[in-house]
């Protein structure tokens, strides 16, 4: 009996473990700029993580806007990791004309950690070149989606964009989070932990 409790309690102790790793992704809507003639919303950035040493970033910006790079400290996509994450790689960058910079930097946004910069890419409006962005950040001693941080001005992503309606270009940026929602599966894995925790207690009400 007690090796029957003691499995049980290890099952539940999993699933809800589970549970609340499957929850550790976060959204950010791309909603600040210093440039007139540009009108947000912009765009998003999904962090989600991928077990413990890898996180999955996917930016996605809204039609019209595309990624630019107009020139000297602009760059078409910046980030910021904390300095408590060890060594740490940058990899499955899609498109492959973008690669891995460090560090980077939008005007009035600051600087960051990282960039993605696109080699292929002509300055301004002839360098318009996707409005989708993916890359995989990983550390061999682990990293979370809580490593990725707001830089000294405060802004935690930046993109330099194009309206190709308009042909109006400019940094945007986010400085907040948007709370994070459970996908079903997390939904699922906690009410299979929380199942074997009831069905437990009500053994023991049996046996009393």
């Amino acid at each position: 009996m007690k090796i029957s409790r003691t499995l049980l309690s290890a099952a539940a102790a999993a699933a809800l473990s589970a549970a609340s790793f499957s929850a550790s992704a976060v959204d950010f809507t791309l909603n600040q700029t210093f440039t007139a003639g540009l009108v947000a919303p912009f765009g998003t950035v999904t962090l989600t993580q991928d077990g413990a040493n890898e996180v999955d970033v996917m930016v996605q910006l809204k039609s019209p806007f595309q990624f630019v790079e107009t020139g000297g400290p602009h760059d078409a996509f910046t980030f910021n990791i904390k300095n408590t994450v060890g060594a740490y790689t940058v990899t499955a960058i899609t498109p492959t004309a973008y690669s891995n910079q460090t560090p980077g930097s939008n005007p009035s946004f600051g600087s960051f950690t990282n960039a993605m910069s696109c080699a292929d890419c002509g300055n301004g409006g002839s360098g318009a070149f996707t409005g989708a962005l993916s890359f995989s950040v990983g550390a061999a001693t682990g990293i979370s989606v809580n490593d990725f941080t707001a830089n000294a001005s405060g802004y935690f992503f930046t993109a330099d964009v194009i309206n190709k309606t308009t042909g109006v270009t400019g940094a945007v940026g986010t400085n907040v989070p948007v709370t994070p929602v459970p996908e079903p599966e997390t939904y699922a894995l906690m009410l299979a932990g929380l199942g074997v925790v009831g069905f437990m207690a009500n053994r023991r009400r049996k046996q009393v």
